[in-house]
């Protein structure tokens, strides 16, 4: 039988979730930066492994939208969950090119491309992730509420 351990080893997590809509326009983007939505020789953004990235380039993992540096993805959206109802997006920003924009544009852009799937587009962000709250008001999302995550640690007995 497990039950569970003293209340100090729960862990919450909160998170806010939105409901994107894909008929949002971009933004143009700044001087040097390029928009991509398909597979092109490109170094994946801090913190992807080569196999990763090459998974997410397949197309397997549904649609994905990355704003180029050169050859190099620094903000990038893709499918952290898709199912044939419904979608939420992932999205990075390598940190010298945040604060810029470029996060709201690729979210935008992969929503575009699953606007003609009928799915329900998510987005959802940890509660002090303000960062990401800002994202998903400029992607113009309706708020849905929070998450809540409860992770009860177990003893034996």
């Amino acid at each position: 039988m497990t039950r569970p351990a003293p209340a100090e080893t729960i862990a919450v997590a909160i998170s806010r979730c939105w409901r994107l809509n894909a008929t949002n326009p971009r933004r143009g983007l700044p001087a040097g930066l390029r928009l991509v939505t398909a597979p092109v020789p490109l170094e994946p953004p801090d913190g992807w492994t080569a196999g990763q990235w090459g998974k997410l380039m397949s197309g397997n993992h549904g649609p994905w939208a990355a704003i180029t540096d050169g050859d190099r993805a620094v903000s990038l959206a893709h499918c952290a969950r898709l199912t044939d109802r419904a979608a939420e997006v992932g999205v990075e920003t390598n940190e010298a090119h945040r604060g810029c924009g470029l996060a709201a544009t690729a979210v935008n852009a992969w929503a575009d491309q699953l606007a003609a799937r009928d799915l329900i587009l998510f987005y959802s962000a940890d509660e002090d992730n303000i960062a990401s709250h800002r994202v998903a008001q400029k992607c113009k999302a309706t708020p849905l509420g929070h998450l809540i995550h409860i992770t009860p640690a177990v003893t034996a007995d």
